[in-house]
């Protein structure tokens, strides 16, 4: 009995203890399911996680693919451009050569032609005038046998005639074609002696080949640009549309600009 008695106040002793171990047990138990809660949300957000990134992966890939396409596409039509770039360099040059030719075509019937400047020119006829026209072939030889002091009774023109439609304050010049061109060459060499280029020049006359209007363009531009760059005028040549020096083509004028040959 007094065995009994001990056992019995052993255990109501115990039972404090195991009142605490219960609910150790019990916060145990719940910090256990907060955790297993945390780790299946970990779980969830590790799968969302490996879910985005492979989203992202496949995005990464296709952008990849996307890029080395757009980039195979640049690669293409920087080849066509070039291309092109090519293609226009020829169809410059061949427009280029056609123009030459057109020119050279237009300068070849002047080249028995002289224009002269600065001769006086009458008023133009009124209504019931009946004064006789213009004798632009008597006014032109006058002129080469009074200041060339050239004779005239052999020479022939085929034409000669005032350029422009409408008179202006300033005589207009006349160009003349002659027959014979030794005769031409005769009055052109002439009028390049010092003592007659002055003589002209008091008199606000002058004489000048006949070229069409681009080779005038060129030869003044190509005469400044010689004169600012101190270019020996003895090495300089201009030829209709280009610049020779020393012979060799050195400059070309083209669309109202001096351009380097070798760009051409």
């Amino acid at each position: 009995m007094k065995v009994i008695n001990e056992d019995v106040k052993m255990i109501k002793n115990a039972l404090p203890k195991l009142d605490e171990i219960e609910k150790s047990v019990k916060t145990i138990q719940l910090q256990m399911s907060y955790l297993e809660i945390k780790v299946k949300n970990l779980e969830t957000k590790s799968t969302e996680a490996e879910n985005s990134l492979a989203f992202i992966n496949s995005a990464f890939e296709n952008q990849k693919s996307e890029l080395q396409e757009s980039r195979e596409q640049v690669n293409a039509l920087q080849n066509k451009c070039i291309d092109l770039a090519e293609y226009d360099h020829i169809l410059q040059k061949q427009a280029e050569n056609v123009q030459d030719k057109l020119l050279d075509l237009e300068a070849r019937p002047m080249r028995s032609n002289l224009i002269f400047y600065g001769l006086n020119e009458p008023e133009p006829p009124k209504p019931n005038d009946t004064r006789e026209p213009e004798d632009c072939d008597k006014i032109v030889k006058d002129l080469i046998r009074e200041t060339l002091d050239l004779e005239v009774n052999d020479m022939v023109f085929d034409r000669a005639h005032r350029l422009g439609g409408i008179r202006s304050k300033r005589p207009r010049p006349i160009v003349v074609k002659f027959r014979d061109n030794a005769d031409r060459e005769k009055v052109r060499q002439k009028s390049y002696e010092h003592d007659i280029k002055i003589n002209l020049k008091a008199q606000q006359q002058g004489i000048g080949i006949q070229t069409p209007q681009p080779y005038r363009e060129a030869r003044k531009a190509f005469t400044d640009f010689i004169a600012s760059e101190n270019i020996d005028e003895g090495t300089a040549r201009i030829s209709g549309t280009k610049l020779y020096i020393n012979n060799k083509i050195s400059k070309k004028y083209v669309n109202g600009k001096i351009v380097n040959h070798n760009t051409y």
